[in-house]
């Protein structure tokens, strides 16, 4: 006999008490299994839920907060490149403090292994880009007190060539001066246009002309004319090493401090979209458990239902059989044909 018709035998041979209690046992068990799956996908699902609300969603924060610091930070430096006042140095300082803390607070939280090493770039990054700028200010600090300077050399210069024109000299000596002293003022000039945006056009044009200053002065040979020469030979050589602070300068600005701050801000925007990214791949696991779960669920309650099915019709064919038997046996006996042994 196979294991299949021992087993209906033995159920067969089970009393009505017994089938009944046996089935409604078999439904609590499979309802606490169905209990007991639920909580240990929702328990899943809240802590899923709970990474995505907090640690995730606090990383890609904290990524948004780097990116907007350093922005921050990028356009007051540049404001103050290009404009040069000192209110933008003052912000930029401020902004450069608060990237250091949100970078020193970021180097806290974050412990995924890529991003920190995206960080750690970010931070390298930024102190050059710091430790650039720093250059370029005192750079700016230089070239301000070139220009003063220049300009106390270019007054007294100018000084010089009007008492010459107009003092107790003779004529070629008043009419060298007059000549220079115009043509030094038209230097000037050129020179005020070359600090207004540094094209290095009107530079050229005033050493052009200084340069000429010279050659006249020198080729009339004349003694009282000495002081003077070298004062503009002081000049021109003062101008010069303004010119060339200004392209070292420009040189580091574009090389360097420029290129720097798109390079960190794409950095910062690599941590945002793992952030993202993570948060997504979890959105889309949990909406997989989520799926899942109703599955199992679903079809553990329908078999659920026809087990519960399966047990009533068992029981109520279990106890309607025998009364049937019983009632027709009374309604026998109650015709008078009914076999009473």
């Amino acid at each position: 006999m196979s294991k299949l018709k021992i087993f209906h035998s033995k159920i067969l041979k089970m009393n009505l008490r017994k089938k009944t209690l046996a089935g409604y046992i078999a439904v609590i068990v499979l309802i606490i299994f169905i209990g007991a799956i639920s909580i240990t996908q929702f328990t899943s699902l809240k802590n899923k839920t709970e990474y995505l609300t907090e640690d995730v969603a606090a990383k890609v924060q904290l990524a948004g907060e780097i990116e907007s610091a350093i922005l921050s930070m990028r356009i007051s430096v540049e404001k103050f490149i290009y404009k040069n006042r000192e209110e933008d140095n003052i912000a930029a300082g401020e902004d450069i403090k608060r990237v250091l803390k949100v970078l020193e607070n970021a180097d806290k939280q974050i412990k995924d292994v890529k991003e920190a090493a995206i960080l750690k770039k970010i931070k390298g990054l930024t102190n050059e880009y710091i430790e650039k700028y720093k250059n370029v200010v005192i750079r700016f600090k230089a070239r301000g007190d070139s220009k003063s300077e220049l300009s106390s050399m270019g007054n007294k210069i100018q000084e010089e060539l009007e008492k010459l024109s107009i003092g107790d000299n003779n004529k070629e000596i008043a009419d060298i001066s007059v000549d220079s002293h115009k043509a030094f003022l038209s230097a000037r000039i050129n020179m005020e246009s070359y600090f207004l945006d540094y094209n290095y056009i009107y530079s050229s044009k005033a050493k052009e002309i200084l340069s000429g200053i010279l050659t006249d002065m020198e080729e009339v040979n004349i003694k009282e004319l000495e002081d003077t020469i070298f004062s503009i030979e002081d000049y021109i050589d003062a101008f010069e090493g303004l010119i060339s602070v200004v392209k070292k300068m420009d040189k580091e600005i574009k090389d360097t401090v420029l290129p720097l701050a798109p390079k960190i801000v794409n950095l910062a925007k690599e941590i945002s979209a793992s952030g993202r990214e993570e948060m997504n791949n979890a959105g889309i696991d949990v909406e997989r458990k989520v799926g899942n779960t109703k599955n199992v669920i679903l079809t553990i309650v329908a078999f659920t239902i026809f087990l519960g099915l399966g047990i009533g019709f068992l029981s109520a064919n279990q106890i309607v059989k025998p009364i049937s038997k019983v009632v027709a046996g009374l309604k026998d006996i109650a015709e008078g044909e009914g076999d009473l042994t």
